[in-house]
């Protein structure tokens, strides 16, 4: 699992940890108890990323908003003159999905499984759904103050 190349989405495959090492006994007992959540940690591992890049591309998306008076069409009329990484869905390599709704917008990944659920996780009522909610109208409600910045630009 410590291979740069180890391909973590073969889940059902799980990789065993070599406990050939010379290390102390408490080490590896607990090395055995932790065995079974490695990929649990792995997937908040991904939620992070997901997270940090997400607001990157909030932060991004409000500078083109506080520029052109309104969102963008979609995501590739912010990609230059940002970082490129910030664009990719650590989930699974492709990009997070961005969808306009009225004057807002939302923003989401489309999980492990690459599907795209309509920005559904798994507390919603979709089997197997696993979309990563970042940002939703509903979630994050606009403030007076920010409708009046809005209306100054």
């Amino acid at each position: 699992m410590s291979d740069p190349d180890f391909d973590w989405k073969k889940e059902g495959e799980k990789a065993s940890i070599g406990f050939d090492y010379k290390c102390p006994r408490p080490f590896k007992q607990m090395l055995r108890i932790l065995e079974p959540h490695l990929y649990s940690f792995h997937n908040l591992y991904l939620k992070s990323i997901a997270e940090q890049r997400g607001t990157g591309i909030i932060i991004v998306l409000r500078r083109y908003k506080n520029e052109h008076g309104q969102w963008p069409e979609k995501l590739d009329d912010i990609k230059s003159g940002s970082p490129t990484e910030i664009f990719v869905d650590p989930f699974n390599d492709d990009s997070f999905v961005y969808k306009l709704k009225d004057s807002s917008f939302t923003l989401y990944s489309k999980g492990n499984n690459n599907i795209d659920e309509n920005g559904q996780g798994r507390y919603h009522s979709i089997e197997g759904a696993d979309d990563m909610l970042i940002w939703s109208p509903e979630n994050h409600k606009t403030t007076k103050e920010e409708k009046a910045n809005d209306g100054q630009q």
